[in-house]
């Protein structure tokens, strides 16, 4: 049984400390997460089209989270996840080589990108950001 002595002297492993997106990403590899996410963005006829592939490329940029349809159609794009913590500029153009990376490689389909910011989107950003109706 577990006290609340026990829970406060609970260490966590410093590979999965607060601050790394270690946990972010093991949770959106989920099959049931995944679903939320795509049927969200894409649409319920997402639902269970997808896999989780490794987005990682030949420059060295390596995207955060992948999900490819089974089956590749333009009504069921490729979709990038980025867990970020600051969204600034240069994010923004790495963001835009992951999407032209995806692109080439499946079948010139347009990938949706996703980006999950967990502190700050700077301000010469912010003013350019609109909220999205199907998301809210």
């Amino acid at each position: 049984m577990t006290t609340d002595y026990d829970l406060l002297n609970f260490i966590i492993d410093p590979q999965h400390k607060p601050g790394t997106d270690l946990m972010s990403k093991c949770m959106l590899k989920k099959k049931k997460v995944m679903n939320i996410v795509v049927t969200s963005i894409v649409g319920d006829h997402a639902k269970d089209q997808y896999v989780q592939q490794g987005g990682e490329w030949l420059d060295g940029k390596r995207t955060d989270i992948l999900y490819v349809p089974v089956e590749p159609s333009s009504a069921i794009p490729p979709v990038i996840v980025e867990v970020q913590n600051t969204v600034d500029n240069s994010f923004i153009r790495r963001l835009q080589q992951y999407c032209s990376h995806v692109y080439h490689q499946h079948g010139n389909i347009d990938p949706v990108a996703l980006t999950l910011c967990v502190k700050t989107v700077r301000t010469e950003l912010a003013n350019d950001f609109e909220n999205s109706e199907r998301l809210k």
